[in-house]
């Protein structure tokens, strides 16, 4: 085979592979635009009601939502099932259990993408769960491990669903080491069945 003609047919395998790189990268260049375009609807702030925790006792967690004007969230129990409804998760450890979680009663309405009345949070929304501290636990440092999906939506159509990780550390003290509550405005307002013991 000459010189010529294998230049010509490293040039024809090159050319899809030179195509492919570009497509790529232009790929990668538009899911950062997307990305960058997307409203910045929610915003997410975790708090503890409590400074530590013994061993035994329980323990709240609240997730606050500010959510932009114009925009709302799906809440739990939506019958249309074209939507995602929000979940707060936080997985269950040995060094802590979820006994129930907390949803404020949701707004409720109509909007053009559906036939149906929608449940929906709007505003400031305050979401909570009730965590267990077993009595085996040592004293020491753990890291609660939860997530929030939701699925934001206008008065016109709703953005892909997201999930959001979430982290938050409570502290684990002796019994005979004093502890103090947090945030009492924030849990005030989450109407757990269980008492915080």
């Amino acid at each position: 085979m000459s010189g010529t003609m294998k230049a010509k047919k490293i040039a024809i395998i090159a050319l899809p592979r030179f195509w492919l790189l570009l497509l790529s990268t232009a790929m990668i260049f538009l899911a950062g635009w997307i990305s960058s375009a997307q409203p910045k609807v929610l915003q997410t702030k975790l708090f503890l009601s409590r400074q530590a925790v013994h061993a035994g006792e329980n323990i709240a967690l609240a997730l606050k939502l500010e959510i932009a004007p114009n925009w709302h969230i799906n809440a739990p129990g939506l019958t249309d099932e074209f939507l995602i409804p929000c979940s707060l998760e936080v997985s269950d450890t040995a060094n802590y259990h979820v006994l129930e979680y907390y949803y404020p009663p949701p707004e409720k309405g109509k909007f053009p993408f559906s036939e149906q009345e929608l449940t929906f949070f709007a505003g400031e929304t305050i979401l909570g769960a009730l965590l267990e501290i077993p009595a085996t636990v040592s004293p020491g440092k753990i890291k609660i491990q939860a997530s929030f999906t939701y699925q934001a939506c206008d008065d016109r159509s709703c953005l892909p669903p997201e999930t959001r990780p979430l982290e938050a550390e409570i502290e684990v003290v002796p019994p005979d080491q004093p502890t103090e509550e947090l945030n009492p405005e924030i849990f005030s307002q989450l109407k757990f069945s269980r008492a915080k013991k």
